[in-house]
C-alpha cells in the first residue's frame, strides 16, 4: 500500500501590517511566487490544481522573493537579512546562498540577463548588487538616510536600478558596476516609497508610496513625466505593469486594487474588497489569468484585467500552524483551523471561494482547537480565556460556549457537540457546560497536562508518561476516573486519541512511541508502533474502526496504521515521509479509512488516499 496526495491547500502568503508584500511573477505569466513562513511557495497560476513547488531553504520567515524574466531562478530573502537564489526546478538547487543585508530584506530585483541581482532592506546594510554566480558585488547602493523598501532593476542596456525608501526618495544607479546618480527631486511623495517598477519596455518608471498620487519617470533619465491621480485613501503599497506597458495597477491600504491607463491617468477598473483590516492590499502581479493582488490576510485574489466581469476570484489558505484537521460529514467537505482565526470549509481546495469563517474582533487569534462530528462544529480558545465554536454546515460563528477558563493548552468537545468542553492545563483538567465550569481534576504537579481526545462521554488527557481515561456523567455534572495507562511511556505524552466506540486509547509521546490500550481497563494492547523518528505530535482512529489510526510527527511524516491486537498485538503500516515541511501538526481520517487528511506547521492541509502500490 501507498499513501498518495489527492488534494492540497498551500499555505497563504505572509505579509506584515504596513508594509508590502510583493507577489512575483514571471515574464509569461504563468508563475506566482510569494513567502509563507518559512516558506516560498511557486504556484502554476494557469494550472491551480497542480503541485506547487514549496522551497523550504530558508530558517527563519520569508520576506520577499523575485522570480528570473524566464522564471528559471528564484530568489527569495528572509528576516535575517540572507539571500538564497535557487533553481525552479524540483531539486531547487542553491546557485547563491549569503548573508547580504542588515536586517529583513524588503525588495529583490533581477537583471534581465538573470546574471545579477539587487535587493534592499533594513539594518546597517541596507542594499547589495551581486552576480548570481559567485556571489561577487556588482554595484553599490547609497544616497538614502532611511530603510530602503523597494528596488527594480531597467530591463535593457545601459542598465539602471531605481530604489525606493523611508525618507522619500527614489534615487537611481547605473553600471555595473552601479554607482549612485542622483536622487528625484520634486515627487511630494507622502511617507515611505513602497514600490518602484520598470515598464516591461523599459521606457518608465512607474513610483507609489503613502501618497495617492503615482509618478512616471523616464526610465534612462529619472526626469518626470507626468503623475496620476489614483483616488486612493490609503497607502499605495504596490504596483505592477501590463506586459504592453500601456496599464498600471495598483494595491493600497483603503482594500481596494485599481487599474489605470499608463498615458492618459484614466481609471480602467476598481475592485473594492471588505471592510476588515484583513482586507488590506498589499502585493499585486500581472498575470495570463489576470491581475493577482494578494490580502493582509492571505487571500490570493485573481482579477479579471479586461471584460464585463467585476467579480474577484477569492484562493484561501492558512497563514500559521494549522491547528485541527477534520472531514466533517454533514457537509462533506474538509475542515481545517489555524491560529491566525481562520477557520476553513473546502472540498476542492484548488477552486475559489468556498466558506472562510471567522469570528473577527477577540476571535482573530485561535489557541486550542477540537472538531465536534456530531454538531458539525469546531470548538477553539480564543481571545484572553473564551472557547468559542463555529458551524461549519451553516457557515457561522456561534456564542461564546465558555468564558474565563484561563489559557488551556487543550481543548476536546464531550459528546460530539461544544454543549460541554473539556479544557486541559499543566496542572489540571475541567469541564464546562452551560458556559461555566462544572468539575475539575487539580492533578498537580505530579502529572503536567498536555493533550485530550473525547469521545461520547469518554476522554482520555496525556501527560508525564502517562494518560488518564475519565468518564463524564451528564447527569450529576461529574467526571469519574476510568483507567490510568502508564509504563509504556518513558517522555511526555504529547498526542491522544479515543476510537469512535470508546473501547480502544492510541497515545503517542515525545520520544516517538505509540501505544494502543484498552479503555476500561488500562490494558496495553499494542506497544510497538515505533516507526516515527520523533515527537508524535496528532493521532486519529478512523470512523467506525478501532484498527485503523492514523498518526503524524515533527519528522514530517504521516503513518497509516492498520492494528491487530491478536497474539499480543501486531500492526501494518503505511509511511509517507515528508508530507508537510515544517512538520505534521493535525491528521483526521476523511470520508472512509481510505482516505486520511493533514495539517502542518507549513500552514498546508494535504489529503492523501490509501491505494495498492
Amino acid at each position: 500500500m501507498s499513501l498518495n496526495p489527492t488534494a492540497t491547500l498551500y499555505g497563504a502568503p505572509t505579509p506584515t501590517r504596513g508594509l508590502p508584500l510583493h507577489v512575483s511573477t514571471d515574464d509569461s505569466g504563468k508563475w506566482i511566487a510569494y513567502p509563507s513562513g518559512q516558506l516560498v511557495i511557486l504556484r502554476d497560476v494557469t494550472n491551480l490544481a497542480a503541485p506547487a513547488l514549496v522551497c523550504a531553504r530558508h530558517t527563519v520567515p520569508v520576506t520577499c522573493c523575485r522570480l528570473s524574466s524566464m522564471a528559471a531562478m528564484c530568489a527569495s530573502g528572509d528576516r535575517d537579512g540572507n539571500v538564497i537564489v535557487w533553481a525552479n526546478k524540483a531539486d531547487m538547487i542553491v546557485v547563491y546562498q549569503g548573508k547580504l543585508i542588515g536586517g529583513p530584506v524588503r525588495d529583490i530585483a533581477w537583471s534581465e540577463d538573470q546574471e545579477r541581482i539587487v535587493c534592499v532592506g533594513e539594518g546597517k546594510t541596507m542594499a547589495a548588487v551581486i552576480a548570481v554566480n559567485g556571489g561577487n558585488s556588482v554595484g553599490t547602493i547609497m544616497g538614502h538616510q532611511r530603510t530602503i523598501v523597494s528596488c527594480d532593476f531597467k530591463r535593457s542596456r545601459p542598465f539602471r536600478i531605481s530604489t525606493g525608501a523611508q525618507d522619500t526618495q527614489v534615487n537611481f544607479y547605473e553600471g555595473p558596476p552601479f554607482k549612485f546618480t542622483h536622487s528625484v527631486a520634486g515627487l511630494n511623495h507622502q511617507g515611505t516609497v513602497n514600490a518602484v517598477r520598470f515598464s516591461p519596455d523599459s521606457s518608465t518608471l512607474a513610483t507609489a508610496s503613502g501618497s495617492a498620487d503615482l509618478w512616471l519617470l523616464d526610465a534612462k533619465t529619472g526626469d518626470k513625466l507626468r503623475s496620476i491621480a489614483t483616488g486612493h485613501t490609503g497607502s499605495i503599497y504596490a504596483l505592477a505593469w501590463s506586459k504592453d506597458s500601456a496599464t498600471i495597477v495598483t494595491a493600497s491600504a483603503d482594500k481596494t486594487v485599481k487599474l489605470f491607463n499608463a498615458v492618459d491617468g484614466s481609471l480602467l477598473r476598481s475592485f473594492t474588497f471588505g471592510t476588515s483590516p484583513g482586507h488590506m492590499q498589499l502585493g499585486v502581479a500581472w498575470t495570463s489569468i489576470g491581475v493577482v493582488s494578494l490580502g493582509l490576510n492571505g487571500d490570493i485574489n485573481v482579477l479579471p484585467s479586461t471584460g464585463g466581469a467585476a467579480e474577484a476570484q477569492v484562493y484561501r489558505g492558512h497563514q500559521r500552524l494549522v491547528g485541527c484537521v477534520a472531514y466533517d460529514a454533514i457537509s462533506g467537505r474538509t475542515i481545517s483551523a489555524s491560529g491566525d482565526g481562520r477557520v476553513l470549509a473546502w472540498t476542492d481546495p484548488n477552486v475559489a471561494g468556498g466558506a472562510a469563517l471567522s469570528g473577527g474582533g477577540a476571535h482573530e487569534a485561535l489557541g486550542a482547537m477540537s472538531f465536534a462530528p456530531a454538531s458539525g462544529e469546531l470548538v477553539a480558545t480564543a481571545g484572553e480565556d473564551n472557547i468559542v465554536s463555529y458551524n461549519v454546515a451553516m457557515a457561522v460563528v456561534a456564542p461564546v460556549v465558555a468564558s474565563g477558563v484561563g489559557a488551556p493548552v487543550a481543548i476536546a468537545a464531550l459528546n460530539g457537540t461544544a454543549a460541554a468542553v473539556v479544557a486541559v492545563y499543566k496542572a489540571s483538567c475541567a469541564v464546562f457546560a452551560g458556559g461555566k465550569k462544572v468539575w475539575e481534576d487539580k492533578y498537580g504537579n505530579a502529572f503536567d497536562g498536555t493533550c485530550v481526545a473525547a469521545q461520547g462521554h469518554t476522554f482520555v488527557v496525556g501527560g508525564d508518561k502517562a494518560a488518564r481515561v475519565y468518564e463524564f456523567n451528564v447527569a450529576t455534572g461529574q467526571a469519574e476516573p476510568r483507567a490510568v495507562l502508564q509504563g509504556r511511556h518513558t517522555t511526555t505524552v504529547t498526542a491522544v486519541a479515543i476510537s469512535h466506540s470508546g473501547d480502544r486509547v492510541a497515545t503517542g509521546d515525545a520520544s516517538h512511541v505509540i501505544a494502543v490500550w484498552d479503555a476500561a481497563t488500562g490494558t496495553i494492547l499494542v506497544n510497538d508502533l515505533v516507526f516515527h523518528r520523533s515527537k508524535v505530535t496528532a493521532l486519529a482512529f478512523a470512523p467506525h474502526s478501532s484498527s485503523d489510526l492514523v498518526s503524524g510527527s515533527v519528522d514530517c511524516a504521516v503513518i497509516v496504521w492498520q492494528l491487530s491486537t491478536a497474539n499480543g498485538g501486531s500492526e501494518r503500516h503505511v509511511i509517507r515521509q515528508g508530507a508537510h515541511a515544517n512538520g505534521v501538526t493535525a491528521v483526521a481520517f476523511g470520508a472512509s479509512p481510505l482516505e486520511v487528511v493533514s495539517g502542518g506547521g507549513d500552514g498546508s492541509v494535504r489529503r492523501w488516499a490509501l491505494a495498492a502500490a
